[in-house]
């Protein structure tokens, strides 16, 4: 605690700043977590209308969960944004933290032109993908914000 304060106040940053600091990067936190929510329920969404394709589905199923696809990856962008700016608000404050998240093409062209079990099996196993790197990524958040809160209590 006033290690860290003794440390702040060397590098010009008075009690107050400090505090603000944590507090701007809670709020970068916040965000990001909110935009990292968001895009894992679309996702989830889309695994759903996944295994209804993979169980015979047809064509409207498999344009439902590309159509949810295509909004899980805009907003999996979205978040990408929101934990770029999370990083730096931590940089301010001389944390770390690299959360980063990423969404390849997940071959909508492929699966919907050859809408059979293996390419439905091998999207359902990039969605997959995704959503362990979603938790990974929202676990990592949730721990950081946590250390902020301790550190502005130390403060």
């Amino acid at each position: 605690g006033k290690e860290v304060l003794s440390e702040k106040v060397e590098n010009k940053m008075t009690r107050e700043d400090y505090i603000r600091e944590i507090d701007e990067a809670v709020a970068a936190g916040n965000r990001a977590m909110h935009a990292l929510d968001e895009a894992d329920s679309c996702i989830r969404s889309a695994r759903n209308w996944g295994i209804f394709d993979i169980l015979g589905g047809g064509m409207l199923s498999s344009f439902i969960k590309h159509e949810r696809l295509g909004k899980a990856q805009d907003l999996v962008q979205k978040a990408g944004n929101e934990l770029q700016r999370f990083n730096r608000e931590l940089s301010d404050i001389q944390l770390q933290n690299n959360v980063q998240i990423k969404c390849d093409g997940l071959t909508q062209a492929i699966d919907i032109f050859f809408d059979n079990v293996l390419v439905d099996v091998l999207v359902q196993s990039k969605i997959a993908d995704l959503q362990r790197q979603m938790a990974l990524s929202k676990e990592q958040v949730r721990s950081t914000l946590a250390h902020l809160e301790q550190l502005k209590r130390e403060a």
